[in-house]
């Protein structure tokens, strides 16, 4: 892993340039700037950051298939300490010519996690579309795709997530 790094504390700026990320699960190239907002008391209350990805491959064992490689995304997050929370305002990721979207909201909350997160796509091919899908992530559906879905193309696909703290996954 490698990071260069630089802060302007007029602005409260974080430029990370050249995110360089290269192991068997995971190779990232990126460059990200952060601002620490609230440092009344020389604390943040919250950090938000813009990420911009020029080369992505994810391997993680047991998440995909097979591994999954994007060329191009941008991330937008908004990261609040007390409460913990982490808003994804947009990632967007480019898969050839189609647009992988998501945005999102995570908390910790005092029973566990409470997560809602939205994914949209634009045009993907049921085979590739399976490719992306996390193998755990809804198995049933995913394998309903599998068997009744022999080969198309889907356009404006939309899913969603929730997850409640104490509610059966």
């Amino acid at each position: 892993m490698s990071l260069g790094l630089a802060y302007d504390p007029e602005s409260h700026r974080i430029d990370f340039r050249d995110i360089t990320v290269d192991s068997r699960a995971l190779r990232v190239r990126a460059e990200a700037k952060a601002w620490l907002k609230g440092l009344d008391n020389g604390v943040p209350d919250a950090l938000v950051g813009q990420i911009a990805i020029s080369d992505l491959k994810a391997d993680p064992e047991g998440l995909f298939e097979t591994p999954v490689a994007l060329t191009q995304g941008a991330i937008d997050v908004k990261l609040t300490l007390s409460p913990f929370r982490l808003q994804l305002g947009q990632l967007s990721l480019m898969d050839g010519a189609n647009r992988i979207s998501a945005k999102g909201d995570f908390r910790a909350e005092k029973e566990g996690w409470a997560t809602a997160l939205d994914f949209n796509v634009d045009a993907i091919e049921s085979a590739r579309l399976l490719a992306l899908w996390p193998v755990l992530m809804v198995p049933k559906t995913r394998d309903w795709l599998r068997q009744n879905v022999a080969t198309s193309e889907l356009f404006n696909v939309a899913a969603g997530l929730r997850v409640t703290p104490g509610q059966e996954q």
